[in-house]
Parts: C-alpha cells; sequence; structure tokens
C-alpha cells in the first residue's frame, strides 16, 4: 500500500528512481554536451562518462594553476580606488557592493585544511549610474574579525588548530583540546563560508558558529558591528560552538521573510527558523531526525521550506575511532521533507528519493497539478570521505514530489554539464523558473601540497546558463586560458527591467589569472555578463587593483544599505 504522507517509506517499498530525461548515447569523444531531442534522457551513464571525461584530459596537467589559487593573502587591503571608468558599466546596472567570503589562513598560522582557514572579505563597490561621474569603484579585503580572530590579535600569536582535517579523527580532538586550552574555545568561529543580506544587516557566516555582523561603505571600507552576534538572542548558545547559524538562508521576496535550517548533532535533527522581512525571528522549531547530518542549504516554495535529509551523516562519535565525523554512508536512505512554512515536525512531508549528496539546491516550487518540483546539484561520492578529501562533480538533478501519494513520482539528471554554486534571479526563489546559473569544472588534479585537505581540487573556467525545463545547457563561456572563476556568479536583476523574464539580469564573478604555480599580480578582475547569454561574453570587465584567491560565496548588497 502507498505510505502515509508525513511518515518514511520502508527501504524495500521505496521507488526506482525514473529520470525524466530518456536513454542517449554517451557523451561525444570531446566532452561536449549533445543536443537532446524532448524524448531524450540524460543517464546515469552520461554522468560518468562526462566525469571520466574531465579526469581523463585534465588530470597531471593543471595542478600549478589549482596551487595558485589556493595560495593565500598575506595581507588586507585598505579601500583603494579601482582605476577603470565606472560609466562604462551597464547602465542598467544597479549600484551596490559584491562582497565575496573564503577562508584565508593568516600567513602565520600552520592551518592545515582550506575550509579552516579565517573568513576574509573581499570586496568592489559600483556606484548606481545617476552617480557614476562623481563615485569612483572601490575594491578592498580584510579578515573577518570574529571573536577567536579578536582573541588572537589582543595575543599577537596564533591560538586556534583548525578541526577541519578529514578524513582522520584523533586529529580533530587534539585540536579541540588544545583549543579550549590556548583559546578557551574548542571551535574558532571562522564565518569563511557565506555572506548574507537581510533585515539591514551584512552577515558573515559559516554554519558552525554564530555569524559575524558586518558594516560595508561605498568605498568599500569593511567594519565589525558584532562579533559571534547571537542576533539579539534569538540563536541558541552551544557549550561547543558558542551558537550556530545555517551557512545558507532562503528569502521569499513577495513576503521578505528568510528561512533557514541549522543542523543540530544531540539530539539529532535541525533548527528551523523564519525571520521576518526586518530580521526578527518569528518562527523557531526543531525538527528531529533518525541521524545526524551535514546540512548546508535548503529551498523554499510559497508554502514549504525544503529539507534534504541526505546520508552525509555528522557522528562525533567517530573521531574516538580515529575516523572523521562527516561521512558519507551510502547504505542509509534519502529522503526529501516539506516544512509548512510556519510549520514543524508533525506536519512535515517526507519522500523517499535515490541515494545522493546535494550541497546546493537550485530552486523548488509549487505545481497546480499538487506535486513540488525541487532541483539541485546532484553528488554520487565514491567513498565515505571522498566528498570532503577528494573533488567529486556535481550535476543538475530534478525531483518531482506528489502530495497526493506521498511519494517522489519522477527523478533524475537535466544536464550531463557538471557545475556547482548556482544562483538564478531572486524574484524567481520558490516559484516556477526555468534558467539557473553556475560555474563548471574545466580542469582537475592533485595532490593539492598548499592543504593537506582537500587533496585534490578543480578550477572553474566557465560559467554556465542551464535550462532546467528543455534540460541541457542555454548558453556558457570559457574564460581564455589561465584564468579561472574565483567566486561564485552572482545575479544582479536589471534596472527598469520588463519583469517578466527571469534572465533580465546581470551575472557578476571575479577571475584570476595564473602563472605557474603563482596568481598573476593585477590578474583578478571583476567581470560582468548579460544573463540572456553568457556567449557573447562579458560586457564589461573591470581589473582589480589586488589579485584574489580561491573564495566561497558572494552577495551584492545593494548601494542604499552601504554605509556612506
Amino acid at each position: 500500500p502507498s505510505p502515509l504522507i508525513g511518515r518514511a517509506t520502508p527501504i524495500s517499498l521505496r521507488h526506482r528512481a525514473h529520470c525524466r530525461l530518456s536513454m542517449v548515447a554517451s557523451k561525444p569523444a570531446d566532452g561536449s554536451e549533445r543536443k537532446r531531442a524532448p524524448d531524450q534522457k540524460v543517464t546515469l551513464r552520461d554522468i560518468r562518462a562526462s566525469e571520466q571525461h574531465l579526469r581523463d584530459t585534465t588530470m597531471g596537467t593543471c595542478i600549478d594553476s589549482i596551487e595558485a589559487l589556493f595560495q593565500r593573502c598575506t595581507e588586507e587591503v585598505p579601500s583603494t580606488r579601482i582605476k577603470h571608468e565606472s560609466s562604462t558599466l551597464p547602465q542598467d546596472l544597479p549600484g551596490g557592493a559584491l562582497i565575496r567570503v573564503g577562508p584565508n589562513p593568516r600567513p602565520e598560522s600552520d592551518i592545515k585544511a582550506f575550509f579552516d582557514g579565517d573568513g576574509m572579505i573581499h570586496v568592489c563597490t559600483i556606484p548606481p549610474p545617476e552617480r557614476r561621474g562623481e563615485h569612483e569603484m572601490y575594491y578592498s579585503r580584510q579578515w573577518v574579525r570574529g571573536k577567536g580572530f579578536s582573541k588572537e590579535e589582543e595575543e599577537g600569536e596564533c591560538l586556534f588548530e583548525g578541526t577541519l582535517v578529514a578524513p582522520e579523527g584523533w586529529p580533530m580532538l587534539t585540536a579541540m583540546y588544545n583549543n579550549v586550552v590556548k583559546a578557551g574555545q574548542p571551535v574558532k568561529d571562522t564565518a569563511n563560508t557565506a555572506i548574507s543580506s537581510h533585515g539591514g544587516k551584512i552577515l558573515a557566516r559559516m554554519e558552525q558558529c554564530c555569524p559575524t555582523e558586518l558594516s560595508v561603505s561605498t568605498k568599500a571600507e569593511v567594519k565589525t558591528v558584532e562579533a559571534a552576534t547571537s542576533l539579539g538572542g534569538s540563536i541558541p548558545y552551544d557549550p561547543l560552538t558558542g551558537g550556530a547559524l545555517a551557512a545558507h538562508a532562503k528569502q521569499d521576496t513577495a513576503t521578505g521573510e528568510s528561512m533557514s535550517f541549522t543542523y543540530n548533532t544531540f539530539p539529532p535533527g535541525v533548527r528551523y527558523d523564519v525571520r521576518t522581512q526586518d530580521g526578527q525571528l518569528a518562527h523557531s522549531t526543531m525538527i528531529g531526525l533518525p541521524c545526524p547530518i551535514m546540512l548546508h542549504d535548503l529551498a523554499i516554495t510559497d508554502k514549504y521550506s525544503v529539507l534534504m535529509d541526505l546520508p552525509l551523516t555528522l557522528k562525533p562519535q567517530k573521531a574516538i575511532f580515529n575516523s572523521f565525523p562527516v561521512s558519507f554512508e551510502k547504505d542509509l536512505p534519502s529522503r526529501i521533507g516539506l516544512v509548512p512554512r510556519y510549520g514543524d515536525e508533525s506536519g512535515t512531508l517526507w519522500f523517499d528519493i535515490e541515494t545522493c549528496v546535494v550541497l546546493h539546491t537550485i530552486n523548488a516550487f509549487e505545481r497546480g497539478d499538487g506535486t513540488v518540483v525541487v532541483r539541485g546539484f546532484r553528488y554520487l561520492p565514491t567513498g565515505p570521505h571522498s566528498f570532503l578529501c577528494e573533488y567529486n562533480p556535481a550535476f543538475p538533478y530534478e525531483w518531482v514530489l506528489d502530495l497526493k501519494s506521498g511519494k517522489c513520482i519522477q527523478e533524475g539528471y537535466t544536464s550531463s554539464t557538471a557545475g556547482e554554486f548556482p544562483c538564478m534571479h531572486p524574484d524567481y526563489i520558490g516559484k516556477p523558473s526555468k534558467y539557473v546559473y553556475g560555474v563548471s569544472p574545466t580542469g582537475l588534479d592533485g595532490p593539492v601540497t598548499t592543504y593537506s585537505a582537500p587533496r585534490s581540487s578543480t578550477l572553474y573556467g566557465k560559467i554556465v546558463k542551464y535550462d532546467m525545463d528543455a534540460g541541457g545547457v542555454a548558453s556558457a563561456y570559457d574564460f581564455p586560458e589561465r584564468n579561472f572563476v574565483v567566486s561564485e556568479t552572482t545575479v544582479v536583476p536589471k534596472l527598469k527591467a520588463s519583469g517578466t523574464k527571469e534572465d533580465e539580469c546581470y551575472l557578476l564573478c571575479i577571475t584570476s589569472e595564473t602563472q605557474g604555480d603563482r596568481r598573476v599580480p593585477y590578474g583578478s578582475k571583476l567581470q560582468v555578463f548579460d544573463g540572456a547569454d553568457l556567449s557573447k561574453g562579458p560586457v564589461a570587465s573591470v581589473p582589480l587593483p589586488h589579485d584574489v584567491p580561491y573564495g566561497l560565496h558572494s552577495d551584492y548588497v545593494p548601494w542604499d544599505q552601504l554605509t556612506q
């Protein structure tokens, strides 16, 4: 019999996956994606062929460029004028600040894992079109001054050891003990993962700590407003981390609300928060899970928040046996939960899906036929710790959840072109959408020597516009040789747009040029693309006064939210 809505289906009764797109031949020898007829599907064979082509054609050829992009910045850069005429930028590109954050250990620290690095903010400001004659563009970079960073500044020495040292567990336990002895806190609040702007606050975030609130000026000056903020006491205290807030939240532009899931280990589950347009906590509840998981992102619809309960587990007890707590357990079930916007555990609807890992969702929306569509970049890790230690490609994927039967009735890949860091027009988040933008890997190599983890990594030399309805790639752009994307792409809606096309937007990202195992000085650029057609190349390419290394997430903060 069909399972009840809101109940997990036993493993023996789980559906078999149905690919939305039919069988096709494997990828061409050059690795390009075939044009597909409407009745053709992307198969697992296509996905494996795409991954293998990347490995076969680039392994052993690009490790120098990867090492160059991982090289840390050794000093901060104060507000610096960008020597580029801002009047040459598109007149319908709104003013604001592109803020990117990523791990960047201080030069004197002995951090071994990339993700343990102190957060560093890179800022590029763009004045509004009507002020470009009087205002210049500015750049700066500065470390996120969290509570732990400030302690080290006061003592004049590095106090913290890194804890994200997969795949072993004992080094993590040793580091946490030493951190308590030296710094009084087991884990450093690096806030090195994501940037969010909501309710008048700019936050640097990482899911294992409280965020740090920042202010950014029109001249790219960055100041710390409050380190390790609990947002007015709305983040519960935790003895291990001091409190935590999810790296990602999703905002509903129609209501101004922001939703997030923050994972919890004891007891296993997630804290579900809904914040109002002004940033106040309106709803918070714990949703229990069978097993503790590492959860990085979510999706939303008009009615639901989408919880990906996938077997990237987080079991601290593993560290006692010298195994890193986070691992992919392929034999555990995977499921998607739909949590009503102001609902709780009892009202959550669960749908079993094929086993996988999703780090970043793309979008979700409700259909008039009683189904909910969920989209994300899907990983199939090759081993328990390969997701953290080795590069694994992800591919765009879609699940169709039937509310009436309580089953996932359809799931499958929509493209055999690998990608990550999805972004889309903010007005279409939670609504029916067609396009998503992302970065696509063009090189894979290892071992990386700059850090002990990851052991292998990738080069992103391409940006892609996926057509999630028709399948495949709508347009793409390959950057010149030795130029690579070092930030996620960020969508900025055009001024005076019609509001009827979701690709009426600009796409912003930062690229850096490499030469050997070093970045080229003054080789980083702020790139601006028209979202309608990436293949035409950048509509503006702005040289930056300093080079930029690999980082993670970014956000575009409107001009009127910047300080003067």
